[in-house]
């Protein structure tokens, strides 16, 4: 049988269900969403490198939000996520391809302080910063 995002999160969801521990960071460590080797709670979304990429972490994050309350490591992973693909989307309407638009995200910018966009992603605060960046380049505002 061909695992699939859909049946490692059920199976774990399953467990829980029975009263099992669900090993909610044993499901987000096999998809790469957080990290083996850092500590308990590092969470390692990765920017989607393509639009194939981009389909399959919206496909890990519908599979996953109905868990989110069940685990707060479910939640931050969830919180990552939606501004990586969010941002990931926006960059690529921007640049008008989405490899263009992630090459983007992943150098240093002179608007940002010389920092690399996707590193800003992981607060909120961060997140704003790149995304009125990217809205101020979309309006011809900065180039």
């Amino acid at each position: 049988m061909r695992m699939t995002i859909e049946t490692v999160v059920e199976e774990a969801a399953e467990r829980a269900r029975r009263g099992e521990d669900p090993d909610w960071p044993g499901v987000l460590r096999l998809f790469g969403l957080v990290d083996p080797d850092a500590p308990a709670g590092a969470v390692v979304c990765p920017l989607p490198a393509s639009d194939v990429a981009h389909a399959e972490l919206t496909q890990m994050a519908l599979a996953l939000r109905p868990y989110a309350s069940q685990d707060p490591l479910v939640d931050a992973v969830l919180a990552q996520v939606d501004r990586h693909l969010t941002i990931s989307a926006l960059a690529a309407d921007v640049f008008e391809d989405y490899g263009r638009g992630v090459a983007w995200l992943r150098r240093p910018s002179r608007a940002l302080g010389g920092e690399v966009p996707v590193d800003l992603l992981a607060t909120d605060q961060g997140y704003g910063r790149v995304e009125r960046l990217l809205r101020r380049i979309d309006a011809g505002a900065y180039s």
